[in-house]
């Protein structure tokens, strides 16, 4: 299994503990360090996903990735080279930001395909953050475009556990939508 956008390998980890033979992918060599540390025994590629990938056609069984992709800006060719890599009939599951968030906090034009910057607190450091908004249908119609079959939506709502952790902010987001996740199959 490719886990795309590994980021510190916690995913991969939870794939890895459940039996796959996990492949973490990210661009980013300060995420590969702290997944390598987390996961000693998979294995990790640094790739760029918006690029294509180091992998051979039909290399993996499925493909998972959390809240990376809207770092991409060209979803044709993400999904595109997603495809080569899965297997006919392998799976994808995938979480990116809500779109409708996105809009509601950003504002613009909501079809526009636009990219953008948010500062978050990380770790109580401020930092800058690029990455593309997209309208539902630049979300949805690119994997359906690559011979994936939609066979999920999800729209998740936050837990009791977040309730407890920050009460103020689950009052907006039990309300709103924040993430929405899709899962496919590679059409073969």
């Amino acid at each position: 299994m490719l886990d795309a956008g590994c980021g510190p390998g916690v995913t991969t980890r939870d794939l890895r503990e459940g039996g796959a033979d996990a492949v973490g992918l990210d661009v980013s060599p300060r995420m590969l360090r702290l997944a390598r540390e987390r996961v000693p025994e998979a294995s990790f590629v640094r790739a760029d996903l918006g690029t294509r990938l180091p992998f051979a056609d039909s290399a993996f069984d499925g493909v998972h990735s959390s809240l990376a992709l809207h770092y991409v800006r060209d979803w044709e060719a993400l999904f595109g080279d997603l495809a080569r890599v899965c297997r006919p009939g392998g799976w994808l599951v995938c979480s990116t930001q809500h779109p409708f968030a996105d809009f509601d906090r950003l504002g613009g034009d909501y079809f526009d395909v636009a990219g953008v910057s948010e500062e978050w607190d990380a770790f109580g450091e401020r930092v800058d953050v690029p990455f593309y908004r997209r309208p539902l249908e630049a979300v949805v119609n690119p994997l359906l475009d690559a011979g994936f079959r939609l066979e999920r939506v999800v729209e998740p709502e936050p837990t009791e556990r977040f309730r407890e952790a920050l009460p103020e902010k689950y009052e907006t987001v039990s309300r709103e939508p924040t993430f929405l996740c899709l899962r496919a199959v590679l059409e073969g």
